[in-house]
């Protein structure tokens, strides 16, 4: 039976390796699928700035189209006030070339406006690009790790998936499939060192009759809380 158990617990570090290499596979596309999203997600971001940078230069545009407009009206009522024949259309001709003036002075500080601000949304494009250009290279080499990492994990789980065949044609039928039984449901082991009367698998007490049969050692024992194998 010592045997046997030694058999199980090597069964037990090999199964553990094995679902160990077999996450560390699935992973891999799980991380690799997050930077994917980090470049997407940059991606959009910079184009989400050039609209930003384009309605600028919309607005831009119009308020050059709003000053020009102001700047020949203003010439035209600069016209007219020299051609005023009575000092009532002087007066109102003097009135509509201020309120033109304050208006193409507003137009002219909404240009300087929206210049700076272009000027800003470029800059912040270009940061998002320069970020994006490094979250690019980022995926990139984290793709050829992956490639390298999985085949090299793959063949490591092919090499333990053998040493488990050799292993298992060792052990008694029945006693395979109760620790393959238990392993199944108890994914972190299917085997538990009992110390001081305590398996170490669930924590809980294991009656002294128990105890002896495992220094019997004669016959399978398994923990009456969480069906582990039992071992000293």
């Amino acid at each position: 039976m010592a045997t046997q158990i030694e058999e199980l617990k090597e069964l037990q570090r090999l199964d553990l390796t094995i679902s160990g290499l077999r996450e560390n596979i699935d992973a891999r596309p799980r991380k690799i699928g997050v930077r994917q999203g980090v470049v997407k997600d940059s991606a959009a971001q910079i184009e989400a700035k050039k609209l930003e940078i384009q309605d600028c230069q919309k607005a831009l545009d119009e308020r050059d189209v709003d000053l020009k407009d102001g700047e020949e009206k203003l010439k035209r009522l600069k016209m007219l006030l020299n051609a005023a024949k009575t000092n009532d259309e002087y007066s109102l001709l003097n009135r509509s070339i201020a309120d033109q003036e304050r208006k193409n002075s507003q137009a002219e500080e909404q240009i300087l406006e929206a210049m700076a601000r272009g000027d800003e949304l470029k800059a912040e494009r270009e940061k998002l690009e320069e970020q994006h250009g490094k979250s690019e290279e980022t995926l990139r080499s984290a793709e050829e790790e992956a490639a390298r990492d999985t085949i090299s994990l793959k063949g490591t789980l092919e090499e333990r998936l053998s040493e488990r065949v050799e292993l298992t044609d060792k052990i008694a039928d029945e006693a395979l499939k109760q620790y393959e039984r238990i392993f199944v449901l108890r994914r972190d082991g299917a085997l538990a060192k009992v110390d001081e009367n305590v398996c170490q698998g669930c924590f809980m007490s294991i009656p002294n009759q128990w105890v002896s049969l495992l220094h019997i050692n004669r016959d399978m024992v398994t923990c009456p809380s969480c069906g582990r194998i039992l071992f000293l």
